[in-house]
């Protein structure tokens, strides 16, 4: 395996038990160094995300920087939704993929299933119906759980469930 150069962002989590930028860092370190990659740069904010995103000036400088192709991977934060739950975020920021363990999974006869939460999801599915996307897209709908959702299958079969917050 070639090692990779990776970009690491820490935020400050206003104060949350064992979330001081320091320990994030600790633990980012452990895994990037287990893993074997190189570090490109430590990105990181102490202002919290909850001030708005022009208070994260270390978030702003990352996405430059991966737009310039400064690094190869982003190592994003990992939180599971409950106990035994099987459901879980991996989230960088405003950006979070949802992710479920699914024991009726097998590749041979069905999809992946992928959950996209995003700010606008009837932008989101503008812009994609816009492009052409190859595929089945759905309508935008509400839910009964608040969220504003639509699905779009790929020609390889996988579902892309994407989704905002209802105001």
């Amino acid at each position: 395996m070639r090692c990779k150069v990776v970009a690491g962002y820490v935020p400050d989590r206003n104060g949350t038990k064992g979330q001081h930028p320091e320990n994030q860092l600790r633990e980012l370190r452990d895994w990037i160094a287990n893993s074997r990659h190189i570090i490109s740069q430590e990105y990181v904010d102490h202002e919290s995300g909850r001030k708005g995103a022009e208070k994260r000036k270390q978030f702003a400088a990352l996405f430059d920087d991966a737009a310039k192709r400064k690094f190869d991977l982003v190592v994003f934060e990992v939180r599971a939704y409950g106990q035994g739950t099987g459901y879980g975020y991996a989230q960088r920021g405003a950006v979070s993929i949802h992710l479920s363990e699914w024991d009726e999974h097998d590749p041979k006869r069905t999809g992946a299933v992928v959950y996209l939460y995003v700010s606008d999801a009837d932008a989101v599915r503008a812009e994609w119906a816009s492009c052409g996307v190859e595929g089945r897209l759905g309508e935008t709908c509400n839910t009964d759980y608040g969220m504003r959702e639509f699905a779009f299958v790929d020609s390889d079969g996988t579902l892309h469930r994407v989704g905002s917050k209802l105001p």
